[in-house]
């Protein structure tokens, strides 16, 4: 016969295994929207506001469009001044509004076109390392990632930004998984 208190043990060993399990699962979400041939060609936008706003933000830009290369990424990111996608900076004074990625598609779901912004009106876009989560965040919704809530990833909308500011394990797999690797 087996007493309640091993029934009971073995029942909470089982639940706290299922849920650990459950918490290992993949942390991305995807879009059905891709860029064309996994290239991102964009060109400098406005970067106007004053001078600690215009260091932070293109030094996060910059560094983003390394970060996921460098964190084998399978998207190249290539400047090119002569087209209308952009990265650049926006300032609406929130304390919730980091940034946004626009972007406009075809039918078959190729990004034509896109905007990223990076909101400098954002008292905690404090640090370049803010910063650069946020560009990083927004790349990865131009990769084709979609938010997510939990998990260790620049995709969660909850983590601390001065911590996680480059592309993680979770964040690469979401992106691979998104373009078929």
């Amino acid at each position: 016969m087996v007493s309640r208190k091993k029934l009971f043990t073995s029942l909470l060993t089982v639940l706290i295994s299922a849920s650990i399990s459950f918490s290992v699962v993949f942390a991305y979400s995807t879009y059905a929207q891709k860029v064309y041939q996994k290239k991102i060609y964009y060109k400098w936008g406005n970067f106007t506001h004053n001078y600690t706003t215009y260091f932070y933000a293109k030094y996060a830009w910059m560094t983003a469009v390394s970060d996921w290369p460098n964190a084998d990424s399978t998207v190249s990111c290539i400047y090119q001044s002569s087209i209308t996608s952009e990265l650049r900076i926006t300032y609406v004074v929130s304390s919730s509004f980091y940034g946004e990625m626009q972007m406009t598609y075809n039918a078959s779901n190729s990004i034509t076109e896109f905007y990223g912004e990076l909101n400098c009106g954002n008292s905690k876009m404090s640090t370049p390392t803010i910063a650069r989560s946020v560009a990083n965040h927004e790349l990865g919704h131009l990769l084709g990632l979609d938010d997510i809530y939990t998990g260790t990833a620049v995709m969660n909308t909850s983590r601390i930004r001065e911590n996680i500011y480059l592309p993680q394990t979770d964040d690469i797999n979401g992106e691979k998984s998104a373009y078929g690797y």
